[in-house]
């Protein structure tokens, strides 16, 4: 997933649209309930809705997956804001999944970031994946969110 995800970012930055979707596609297929492929999938949402695409058979094929992706309902896109909601209350017990939540959460309101890291900072007992590791890493996440 790795790989892909860093393919993602460098398409992300040039404006890739198929690109972009191909990583997509492999991220969802080797695992789709991992955090950083619900962040890209967040991050293509928000830049489809937001930008022009001027090939029609670019915009079909994108409209097409998204649907696949359980993201685009008949003609509507749903909001970032809802599927990050409902990404939240499926994974409430990931540390991991509660950081990547909290960046779309950046996204989606630049305003927010206080709101975003008290939502990362908040520990719980019932953490399925609350180790060493993942606490370096949310808290470099928090670096990340604070500096944005």
């Amino acid at each position: 997933v790795q790989t892909h995800y860093l393919g993602f970012q460098v398409y992300y930055r040039r404006k890739k649209y198929l690109l972009m979707l191909r990583c997509l596609k492999r991220m969802k297929k080797i695992d789709a309930d991992n955090a950083k492929f619900h962040s890209c999938l967040m991050k293509f949402l928000q830049l489809v809705q937001s930008e022009p695409i001027a090939d029609e058979r670019v915009r079909t094929l994108i409209d097409d997956e998204l649907k696949a992706f359980g993201v685009k309902q008949g003609d509507s896109y749903r909001k970032v804001e809802e599927v990050n909601a409902e990404f939240i209350k499926n994974h409430s017990n990931s540390l991991t999944h509660r950081a990547e939540a909290a960046k779309i959460m950046l996204l989606i309101n630049p305003a927010d970031n206080i709101k975003a890291i008290e939502f990362v900072t908040s520990l719980d007992s019932n953490f399925i994946d609350q180790n060493l590791k993942v606490c370096v890493f949310n808290s470099k996440s928090i670096t990340y969110l604070s500096n944005e």
